[in-house]
């Protein structure tokens, strides 16, 4: 993983207002050996690794959105297209008139992704080069400091002026939130749901935090961008009755240090070796089979007709079996589904079972299910021998029907093992 460090050098500031002039500052951000503040200044056609900015905007907003920025996820593959999300995860939200880099960040519950990109704007007193094709990660506890170091330092540059100001009472608050183990948990969920500190109404957060019980800490953890969003998803969940199964596979050590999707892979051939199976493609079968789901339910036509909600979930019913409902109506749909629900249930503790939650969102456990059930469903030296180094769109369509997956699973495997560009 990266490491971010903010970095500012006081300058004096002219024709600004108060609280500007007095944070006034030469910023450095880095993350790695990367400066994401590197830039071609339009006056003197150089090439720098600040820019001239004040703090205050910038620290207010951190502060703003500090929850938020902790422990919202984004949408599956980045796409955020909501207002209020990029409110509190891109950085030029900081606004007020300065010119800030293409900057976001979102926790994906393992480690804090950022992204940074170029936006050509010749009209700009700075124009940013730092282009970068993938996601940085970043530590969480490493973020938090950084990010609070530089409030910090940003509040002890206006104690120093004597100035009145509206971020040492909202980081006074803050502070006492984290301190306060029911606040804290209240923001955490907020947060997870989309919403700003005290924006949740109370009785959905309640209700929600109430949902706990039956779901389980990390699968309501998974769920909270869907109630967020859709509030009546609880009742919705609880009317659904889909599969009825029983799994009949023993859970996986898992491998908390890799990246999600490493974890799903390492999982998925862990499965594969102990269940004896070789490379061959899995059988609706044995997919049935793992989860203990008979395979004539698995294959009626209108399994998945009744879910509506965008996700597939495995409710925790008695005598440890599960409802698994899935969402798919194609084939390679469900199998896809059922092997995710798969690599979720194997990578849980085998002393704490909770439901089974698959979203379309971008945390790192669904990250880790998506890396299992494609490998799981088609392994990618399997794949790549069937290929025969033949990656045409026609050959692909083939190996999709030879391992019963979708064209897009086999497409993005290859892309992900670097055998086709993006």
């Amino acid at each position: 993983m990266n490491r971010l460090k903010i970095s500012e050098k006081w300058i004096s500031a002219e024709d600004a207002e108060p609280l500007q002039q007095a944070t006034a500052a030469d910023l450095c951000i880095e993350i790695g050996s990367s400066i994401l503040t590197q830039n071609i200044n339009i006056w003197t056609e150089r090439v720098q690794n600040t820019i001239a900015v004040s703090t205050y905007p910038l620290a207010m907003w951190f502060a703003n959105s500090w929850w938020r920025l902790l422990y919202e996820s984004s949408h599956a593959y980045g796409d955020n297209t909501s207002l209020s999300w990029k409110q509190s995860h891109y950085l030029g939200a900081a606004n007020h008139g300065f010119v800030w880099p293409y900057i976001v960040f979102s926790n994906d519950g393992s480690c804090i992704n950022v992204w940074s990109e170029v936006i050509p704007a010749p009209k700009q007193s700075a124009n940013f080069i730092q282009q970068h094709d993938s996601s940085f990660l970043i530590p969480p506890a490493d973020f938090q400091h950084e990010i609070a170091s530089f409030i910090e330092r940003t509040l002890l540059q206006l104690k120093s002026s004597g100035l009145n100001n509206e971020l040492s009472e909202l980081w006074k608050i803050i502070g006492n939130e984290m301190n306060d183990e029911k606040l804290s948990s209240a923001r955490i969920l907020e947060a997870k749901m989309g919403y700003d500190p005290e924006e949740c109404p109370e009785a959905l957060l309640n209700t929600v935090m109430e949902y706990q019980k039956q779901t389980g800490k990390n699968a309501l953890s998974e769920l909270a961008p869907l109630l967020g969003h859709t509030p009546s998803a609880i009742l919705e969940i609880n009317n659904l009755q889909g599969l009825t199964g029983t799994p009949q596979v023993a859970c996986l050590p898992n491998s908390p240090t890799t990246t999600p999707w490493k974890q799903g892979v390492e999982a998925a051939h862990s499965l594969r070796k102990k269940a004896g199976l070789s490379d061959k493609p899995i059988t609706n079968a044995q997919l049935c089979d793992f989860l203990g789901v008979r395979k004539a339910d698995f294959e009626n036509d209108n399994l998945g007709a009744e879910c509506k909600l965008p996700l597939t979930v495995g409710k925790i019913a008695d005598s440890g079996n599960y409802h698994f409902i899935l969402r798919k109506r194609m084939q390679t749909g469900r199998r896809f589904e059922m092997a995710r629900l798969l690599g979720n249930y194997i990578t849980q503790s085998p002393t704490e079972k909770e439901w089974l939650v698959c979203t379309d969102y971008s945390t790192a456990a669904q990250k880790a299910q998506r890396a299992f059930a494609a490998e799981f469903l088609c392994p990618f030296e399997a794949l790549r021998a069937f290929l025969d180094n033949d990656f045409s769109e026609a050959r692909q369509e083939e190996a999709a029907n030879h391992f019963m997956v979708s064209p897009l699973t086999i497409n993005s495997t290859l892309k992900n093992n670097h055998y086709l560009t993006a």
